[in-house]
């Protein structure tokens, strides 16, 4: 039986802007312009979760009346986007951590079961919850950081991501200006 992704007790999904909805859809498409958004009726009771992007399909999944989702599941794409021995995403996964959003997500029996305790899978999707928040409600990212002086080196760890795209290939500077919407 599948685990059951639950809101974390602090988070309760948000709705998003339509315009932050176009603008996650419009990120996605400038990563692979063959990405794929698909709503679904059953992907919570086939897959215990609201929200599921698969890279190598370029597909993002999302349940019905869950679709402001899609801010997570982007900014799965945002940290993958990033080599694991990049010194940024070694600080953010270090950084995240000690964020109470982490140790939520770390002590949640779902996301355990689903990450197989894997402490590396539980920090992506740790910091994938906070780059959401962060685009969706300021207030409560920061407030799940845990502390200002947590949440000033994330705000300087977001800035440093889009400034390290900018530097990167046409392929990564290519959907930037999508990604600066969003922030």
């Amino acid at each position: 039986e599948q685990p059951v992704e639950q809101d974390l007790p602090e988070i309760k999904s948000k709705e998003i802007t339509p315009e932050l909805y176009e603008t996650c859809v419009n990120f996605a498409k400038k990563v692979n312009p063959d990405f794929r958004i698909e709503v679904l009726d059953d992907l919570l009771a086939s897959k215990g979760t609201y929200g599921l992007i698969n890279f190598k399909n370029f597909l993002i999944q999302l349940q019905q009346g869950k679709e402001s989702r899609i801010s997570e599941e982007v900014a799965h794409i945002f940290i993958e986007l990033m080599e694991d021995d990049n010194p940024l995403k070694i600080r953010l996964l270090d950084e995240i951590t000690r964020t109470k959003l982490f140790k939520q997500v770390r002590n949640d029996p779902g996301y355990n079961e689903r990450y197989k305790g894997d402490i590396n899978l539980l920090k992506r999707e740790s910091a994938a919850k906070l780059l959401s928040l962060y685009l969706s409600d300021k207030t409560m990212a920061k407030k799940m950081s845990g502390s200002d002086s947590l949440w000033e080196n994330i705000q300087r760890w977001i800035s440093d991501f889009f400034k390290c795209i900018k530097g990167r290939p046409k392929t990564f500077s290519s959907f930037l200006e999508s990604a600066e919407k969003i922030v």
